[in-house]
């Protein structure tokens, strides 16, 4: 008898309706059944006629898991049964939905189980370690990608990339994704990485970085209707965020002067208003001639938003009213604490590699 794990999300089928169709429907067939679930929560099940158990006791002895919930679902459970060689099949209770094979009106396709007959699709994945003097400290695996980042700090990272035959490239700026195919959906692609094939055997790596952006950019020919639509693009550029903020600022009770200061320092338009642009162009809805405009936009706004500020503040005085903000010093730190911490590390680990030559 073929054992078959049913694992609903309990946020997403919260009265386990789909859990206990599908588990009427497998029983029927002659499949041994148990629930299990992907995420902690006390209490659930019992009170809905199901007996919970746990995952890790079950999957051992598993033919199949049947993951009812979204694509985070699926990625969470993935680490678990890779370990134990059981395949997945997903029902989308979710959003999107891209690694699911069914949708909830399909849960007849489940009597196709009775014979056993099915193509299991092999997916790549990611084993991440962290090392630290020659030590592992960080392990783990991942059907979607693994993310190396500048922390919570504001700073550019510079990060050499190896492989076995050695240094590929070297990447600075915000972080690098290295993702599978599976994941080429996801974070990558928001970064500008390309879309994979799922069963192809390729390892991407994205940089998070926003200058890549730039370099998509091609420039129509620019003719007087797009001068000038640039021109009154720039203008509502600079209006919108004066008199917007402005009034945000005007609601929290500062002074007209002090609105106005706010407006100003806001004006300037960077990286979220060209990733805006760019993926309206690459979703077809924004014709790629609007693109020298967002540019134009991006360049005028930067450069006349110190000129502004400086008017904004001229008069005698003006900077007798800001006080000095404590995120200043907390800030500061921080930026002492990371270093001490990383000092403390670096100090254990030449402590244990003497302790071990000793």
């Amino acid at each position: 008898m073929k054992k078959v794990i049913l694992c609903p999300n309990p946020y997403r089928d919260s009265e386990l309706r789909v859990c206990k169709e599908a588990k009427k429907l497998l029983d029927a067939l002659h499949f041994q059944t148990v629930v299990c679930l992907p995420f902690q929560r006390e209490g659930y099940g019992a009170e809905l006629g199901l007996r919970i158990t746990p995952l890790h006791q079950e999957i051992r002895s598993a033919d199949l898991l049947i993951a009812f919930g979204g694509d985070g679902t699926i990625l969470h459970l993935a680490r678990t049964v890779a370990l134990h060689s059981v395949p997945v099949l997903g029902v989308n209770l979710g959003s999107l939905g891209f690694m699911s094979e069914l949708e909830v009106d399909e849960l007849d396709r489940l009597r196709d189980l009775a014979d056993w007959s099915f193509d299991v699709e092999s997916r790549m994945m990611l084993d991440v370690s962290v090392l630290r003097g020659g030590k592992s400290v960080y392990n783990n695996i991942a059907l979607n990608d693994a993310v190396i980042s500048k922390g919570s700090i504001a700073r550019v990272v510079r990060l050499n990339i190896f492989t076995e035959e050695g240094q590929l490239t070297k990447v600075g700026g915000d972080g690098v994704i290295a993702s599978t195919p599976t994941g080429s959906t996801g974070y990558s692609m928001a970064a500008g990485g390309p879309i994979v094939e799922p069963t192809a055997r390729n390892l991407l790596l994205t940089p998070i970085f926003f200058a890549s952006i730039g370099l998509k950019v091609e420039l129509p020919e620019m003719n007087s209707r797009i001068i000038v639509f640039s021109i009154l693009l720039a203008l509502i550029a600079v209006l919108t965020k004066i008199i917007g903020c402005g009034l945000g600022a005007k609601l929290c009770g500062l002074k007209g002067r002090q609105c106005q200061q706010v407006g100003i320092g806001m004006v300037c338009r960077g990286e979220v208003a060209l990733i805006v642009a760019d993926k309206g162009a690459a979703l077809g809805l924004m014709p790629d001639i609007f693109f020298a405009p967002v540019i134009i936009m991006v360049v005028v706004t930067t450069i006349v938003t110190p000129i502004l500020l400086k008017f904004a503040y001229r008069e005698s005085g003006a900077y007798e009213e800001l006080q000095e903000s404590p995120l200043v010093d907390r800030y500061e730190e921080a930026e002492q604490l990371d270093y001490i911490a990383e000092s403390l590390i670096s100090a254990n680990d030449r402590m244990m590699k003497k302790n071990k030559v000793k």
